[in-house]
Order: structure tokens, then C-alpha cells, then sequence
């Protein structure tokens, strides 16, 4: 939500933003979609690190069909502090799975 707060659209239709369900995973097959609809326009996906794992098989898809977007990925790690502040103790003590290695993707 903090690019939601910062950014300043300039036209109407110039921000799609996919959160009155707290869709998490949405961001990267929207802008592909954007992109099919107006090929002729740049477009930005900002995703979260968990939304984007949850649909990076759309890269294969992407590519064929020759869609061009930039994907900004903002790391969100899910601690084991955060786990017991929001009421899910019984996850604290869990190992959290490293992350993929970013720079390798794409």
C-alpha cells in the first residue's frame, strides 16, 4: 500500500490497482493483461515477493506471447516475530524457507 500513498496518477486510467479483497498475487498477471490490451504503453508491476512466487509461472507465459513489463519486487519477509503479533503462535516456531534468489529470475 505504500506506492498506493506515493504515487501520483496523472490520468484515470493510468493506475490499476487490485486490493478492495487484498488479492495478493494479482499484480503480475494484471500488468501482462494491461500490456495485451495496449501495447503500445510501458507498464510497471509492483509486487510483493509472496503475490509474485504465486503466479511467476506467468513468465512462461509472457514471453511467447511477447509482453514487455517491469517488475518491481518489493521483499516482504515474514518473521517469526510477525507470526506471533498477529495472533498465530503456533507458526512462530517454525523454520521460514529462505528466498529464491531474485536476481536469477527472468
Amino acid at each position: 500500500m505504500w506506492f498506493v500513498r506515493s504515487y501520483k496518477g496523472h490520468n484515470p486510467t493510468i493506475v490499476l490497482l487490485v486490493n478492495a479483497l487484498e488479492t495478493m498475487g494479482a499484480g503480475l498477471p494484471s500488468a501482462m493483461a494491461a500490456h495485451l490490451v495496449h501495447t503500445d504503453r510501458p507498464f510497471i508491476s509492483i509486487c510483493g515477493n509472496g503475490g509474485f512466487m504465486m503466479n511467476i509461472q506467468e513468465l512462461e507465459t509472457a514471453v511467447p506471447l511477447g509482453i514487455h513489463i517491469t517488475v518491481v519486487l518489493q521483499y516482504q519477509h515474514y518473521s517469526v516475530q510477525s507470526a506471533s503479533r498477529l495472533g498465530r503462535p503456533e507458526f512462530a516456531h517454525r523454520p521460514i524457507a529462505q528466498a529464491p534468489e531474485w536476481t536469477m529470475v527472468g
